[in-house]
């Protein structure tokens, strides 16, 4: 987290490629481009009974589609811009893996934090098992805390005196690690490559790591082979991508970017040629699936800001069109303070990655138990980047005393910033359902089997009924039939 070329102190402590669209349950998920609109909606209202619904507007369609004539429901829904507690985006926390308590960092406003492992007296021998245990221990802390994590190693934490490890040691240390990274790859957002010169921003380095391709290319390959393939690394500039996938005659679809000194001048101090800044600056936009983040930098006066690169229109401007998903909530300098006092600060907090809304659906309001409940949704990414990883959506159908949940074909990564996706399924209620009022929900909770039920990692939807779909469901023996083919079947939960 330092800056790449020059820096003061550190500071005080306060994870794209297109997935493959998941289609087990044999929906069809068309996307389309759709427009700017940025909106928001309240965190706990997702899947709630008793959440407020009224903005919800109901309308009936007499031809629903070619093969019934059954009348189904169509609604629009309200967006919002309160700011969502959502998991893997946003403003991050800065903290020192090993010395930070973390369960109070969601309070603050934080679903990631930036965790730096220093590994300052390691760097001519291995991590003994005292350490080991004591790193698996600080990343089990951030799980019970229901955040996640953009780990970087290092070895330096300043560019006076630096010194960091030799290539063998690196890739001993990232074998040790292996098992660690793979045990909790819930709850690492990203691994950044780090490890190499002053704060792992791959200069200044002792052992001169900073200036050896190949070097750089085989602790790449460690991190991509010791991480899960589920998981994805970042770079400091976008030239040392470009050097690894040159090397490694392939693309490099998990290799993302970090940009630790963000606006700070024409070039964000290194982070791009000073004679082909928007060629470079073409390459991230245009690299437009991997993770993208960073944070912004400290200038020649600590306390001034760098007009007009950190005006509000720049920011954002540069912000959407090379994609980030995060930034370092408290940084260097004035700029967010700019951000704040020029009116883009909410705007930039609630579009960092993804940010999705419901716009409409479609559906069969009664249902008979063991027959077909009808839904078609078209949400929208209004964020900046599309969601990093694969994640399915859900049907949620839920009262007070029972829940079932039937899979969308509608992986959520795929929908891109400023587009719009629609998905229809034909879910088979349960035969035994018992009758009665239910809401249906958007349920979209983490992949990982750990963090699935807990509710901290769900997403939750961009608009004023939070995920509710209808809170009008009615199971009921002597509703109309809806006739197709089932693509999905809704199971107790």
């Amino acid at each position: 987290m330092g800056r790449f070329f020059t820096k003061t102190a550190k500071h005080l402590i306060g994870l794209t490629v297109i997935a493959v669209l998941t289609s087990a349950c044999g929906a069809v998920t068309t996307p389309a481009t759709s427009d700017n609109t940025q909106t928001a909606s309240s965190q706990d209202v997702a899947s709630d009974p008793t959440a407020d619904t009224s903005d919800i507007l109901d309308t009936t369609s007499d031809t629903a589609n070619t093969t019934n004539t059954l009348e189904l429901t169509s609604k629009s829904y309200v967006s919002s811009d309160d700011v969502i507690l959502n998991p893997e985006r946003g403003f991050y926390y800065w903290t020192d893996l090993l010395t930070t308590n973390y369960s109070n960092v969601r309070d603050l406003g934080y679903t990631l934090v930036y965790a730096r492992l220093l590994l300052s007296n390691y760097t001519d021998k291995v991590i003994d098992d005292t350490m080991l245990t004591k790193i698996d221990d600080a990343l089990s802390g951030i799980r019970q805390a229901g955040i996640k994590c953009i780990l970087r190693v290092v070895y330096s934490d300043s560019q006076i005196g630096t010194t960091d490890a030799p290539l063998n040691i690196i890739l001993q240390h990232i074998e040790q690690l292996k098992p660690i990274l793979t045990d909790n790859a819930d709850i690492i957002y990203v691994m950044q490559a780090g490890l190499i010169g002053a704060w792992g921003e791959w200069h200044t380095s002792s052992n001169s790591l900073d200036t050896n391709a190949d070097a750089q290319k085989q602790i790449l390959d460690g991190i991509l082979g010791a991480l899960p393939t589920s998981r994805h690394t970042q770079v400091r500039t976008p030239l040392f991508k470009e050097s690894y996938v040159t090397l490694s005659g392939a693309a490099a679809p998990r290799v993302g970017h970090h940009n630790d000194c963000f606006l700070a001048s024409s070039t964000d101090f290194g982070t791009y040629p000073s004679d082909a800044v928007d060629l470079w600056k073409n390459y991230v936009a245009n690299d437009n699936h991997v993770l993208v983040g960073g944070e912004t930098c400290t200038f020649a006066d600590p306390d001034s800001t760098n007009p007009p690169r950190t005006d509000c229109d720049t920011a954002v401007t540069e912000l959407a069109a090379l994609h980030y998903t995060f930034l370092n909530g408290s940084p260097y300098g004035d700029t967010i303070d700019e951000w704040k006092t020029g009116g883009c600060y909410d705007n930039i907090n609630n579009r960092l990655g993804y940010r999705f809304e419901l716009q409409s659906a479609e559906l069969n309001e009664s249902v008979k138990p063991g027959e077909l409940l009808h839904v078609k949704l078209t949400l929208k990414n209004s964020g900046f980047a599309q969601l990093q990883y694969s994640r399915i959506a859900y049907l949620l159908l839920k009262t007070n005393s029972a829940s079932y949940a039937a899979p969308l074909a509608l992986d959520l990564s795929t929908i891109d910033p400023s587009s719009t996706a629609s998905v229809e399924v034909n879910a088979t209620l349960p035969s035994d359902i018992a009758e009665g009022s239910y809401t249906l929900s958007l349920w979209i909770p983490d992949p990982a089997s750990t963090l699935k039920n807990n509710t901290l990692y769900d997403i939750q939807l961009a608009n004023k009924n939070g995920n509710i779909i209808s809170s009008t469901m009615t199971i009921d023996a002597t509703a109309d039939t809806y006739t197709a083919t089932a693509n999905s079947t809704f199971i107790a939960q």
